[in-house]
């Protein structure tokens, strides 16, 4: 069985949308909601969901408000099964999506192992989103900016640096990895999953991405809009500039060893000024998709 963890603040109406998705998953153990002192109808919520399935929801409330890498480590500690998958809630699960990532796990031995993740527009189907994101057959992993484009096609089952949150993981690995609290700032996060599976890959676990599930990001279709991200242009760029710095010397010596980079400051101010191109294609090629919707 598989133990789900979904951090949440404010955010009722995003799990209305998706919680279904997780309950139905047949390899479900016991889903854990962390609520960082939500200020609406979250506990209540769940405490109707618990009734509704008796034994498979724990309702946990901090002592205090905390960091997201904070709360998913407090979920982790909840836990009861051997595997554990990091949901959240605004991510909408496909069918059988936590036990095929659980067989595909077995196959390739993996410790960790994720399906794309796609963003869902306003009024697009899942279909319509998947049909979008496979004609983008760009690589899904950029050196520089050192990103990955989890939507991107991909064909075939492979080890990778890094992964996106939404992830299952073998509990064993939290005997030796934790996400760090460093890289949550009142709300934010940014760099926090792929400084932990980057630390995940060096303590010698596998981290594998397949092509046979993928989950959706229904960030760009929900109107309730609290969240981490959703912050003035210039805290998110500080904190964005931030946490890139702080990441890349963190982990200097893995970044010397796997990726041959000799000069982290300068490997660091180069990812950071090619987000900005990125960015601006991305948005601009996502705007056209959504006026044509």
């Amino acid at each position: 069985m598989i133990d789900v963890i979904i951090p949440t603040y404010n955010r009722v109406l995003s799990l209305e949308k998706v919680i279904d998705s997780y309950m139905t998953q047949s390899e479900l153990g016991l889903l854990v909601i962390v609520d960082d002192w939500s200020t609406d109808d979250t506990k209540e919520w769940t405490e109707r969901l618990s009734g509704k399935y008796p034994g498979k929801v724990l309702y946990v409330k901090p002592d205090e408000k905390k960091t997201m890498p904070e709360l998913r480590n407090i979920g982790v500690s909840k836990c009861v099964h051997d595997y554990i998958f990091m949901g959240e809630d605004d991510v909408l699960l496909p069918k059988d999506h936590l036990k095929i990532l659980l067989e595909k796990m077995v196959e390739y031995h993996a410790d960790v192992i994720a399906g794309r993740r796609l963003d869902l527009h306003a009024g697009e189907t899942l279909e319509q989103a998947m049909e979008r994101s496979d004609k983008d057959r760009h690589p899904m992993f950029v050196r520089v900016p050192f990103e990955a484009y989890f939507d991107r096609y991909v064909d075939h089952a492979q080890e990778v640096p890094h992964l996106h949150s939404n992830a299952l993981m073998r509990r064993k690995i939290f005997e030796q990895v934790q996400y760090d609290p460093q890289f949550g700032s009142n709300g934010f996060v940014f760099r926090e999953e792929t400084d932990f599976f980057m630390r995940v890959k060096a303590a010698g676990f596998s981290v594998w991405m397949i092509p046979d599930t993928v989950s959706y990001h229904l960030k760009k279709m929900l109107a309730n809009k609290t969240g981490g991200s959703r912050k003035p242009r210039i805290i998110f760029e500080y904190l964005v500039w931030r946490n890139t710095w702080r990441f890349f010397l963190k982990n200097r010596a893995i970044f010397k060893k796997d990726f041959g980079v000799k000069n982290i400051y300068w490997f660091a101010l180069c990812s950071l000024l090619a987000r900005y191109p990125y960015a601006l294609r991305r948005r601009k090629r996502a705007k056209q998709y959504q006026s044509h919707v």
